[in-house]
């Protein structure tokens, strides 16, 4: 993979992240990235920032790897196999190994039609409405 020099605000978001998510009750990435900067645009859709090689080079300049993950899992496994699994879940969140539940991520509610016109009960009533309109349509006197 190619390294890429993040820029200022990229490294910004990276550390922003790591401390957001070290908190008992993160907030979504969105608010993170809006605390440093990013615009409307990339706050709604954070995997363009998150997804971005900077941003990923950014996170390894801070020494959060996929093999400091995997190399710490192994390890912790074998020392305490069940007190540090959530401090591993939150740095392979932060690699994009493990994804979190984010608001900002889920897609928007859509409309929802109801197509009440073709139910069973109007049918016989649209069927009357068609035939009235082609009468007077054919006999517009009556």
């Amino acid at each position: 993979m190619d390294k890429k020099t993040p820029s200022p605000r990229q490294l910004k978001a990276a550390k922003a992240i790591f401390k957001n998510l070290a908190k008992d009750n993160p907030a979504s990435i969105g608010v993170v990235l809006k605390s440093v900067g990013y615009g409307f645009g990339l706050q709604n859709s954070p995997k363009r920032v998150l997804e971005s090689q900077g941003f990923k080079q950014a996170i390894r300049n801070l020494g959060l790897t996929e093999e400091f993950i995997t190399t710490a899992l192994v390890d912790d496994l074998k020392a305490k196999p069940a007190n540090r699994i959530q401090e591993l879940k939150l740095g392979a969140e932060i690699l994009g190994m493990v994804k979190r539940e984010d608001e900002s991520d889920k897609p928007k509610a859509q409309n929802t039609t109801y197509n009440f016109i073709f139910s069973p009960e109007n049918q016989a009533d649209i069927k009357i409405i068609e035939e009235k309109i082609k009468q007077r349509l054919i006999n517009p006197n009556v």
